[in-house]
């Protein structure tokens, strides 16, 4: 229930950021472009980095998440210092307030896909430390992985035998 109540508040602040800053949205394109695309490349080259340094799936998702989540809110309050009047602060706050935006979605549509890709996991022993529900969960996925390899090799060796 919490939840929602959160989502609510959020996609309220979200229609009311929108409507009183519509000027933000025509601006200029390039704008809308760069704030688009900061998350998913950030994320993008944070988990591929994560993998070629061949940390477990887990970790590539979370440093994922955190170099694409670059904090907006804090640009926001260093603007807010370093320009007081509201005319300046107005047009130098453009772009955190497009990619706070921006980071809504792309946050949301990146966090279905990892809940999504995360489902077809096998966790390690390692990872089965947050509790036992996930690694039961992933001992069935693993026994029933190591039954059907099973049934693969019983099935070649027939195969070889005829």
């Amino acid at each position: 229930v919490a939840s929602f109540i959160g989502m609510a508040f959020i996609l309220a602040a979200m229609i009311g950021g929108v409507y009183m800053n519509a000027h933000v949205f025509t601006d200029s394109w390039k704008l809308l472009l760069a704030a688009a695309v900061l998350m998913p490349i950030g994320s993008g080259l944070g988990y591929l980095i994560a993998y070629l340094a061949r940390l477990p799936p887990r970790a590539c998702r979370t440093i994922c998440l955190e170099t694409g989540l670059q904090n907006s809110t804090l640009a926001l309050a260093i603007l807010a210092f370093s320009f007081p009047d509201e005319e300046t602060f107005s047009k130098v706050s453009v772009f955190p307030l497009l990619y706070s935006f921006f980071l809504l979605i792309d946050g949301a549509l990146l966090s279905l896909l990892f809940r999504y890709t995360s489902r077809h996991e096998v966790l390690t022993d390692e990872e089965c430390t947050e509790g036992e529900q996930k690694c039961a969960e992933s001992a069935t996925k693993e026994a029933k992985t190591a039954e059907d390899l099973a049934e693969k090799g019983a099935v070649e060796k027939a195969s070889d035998g005829v």
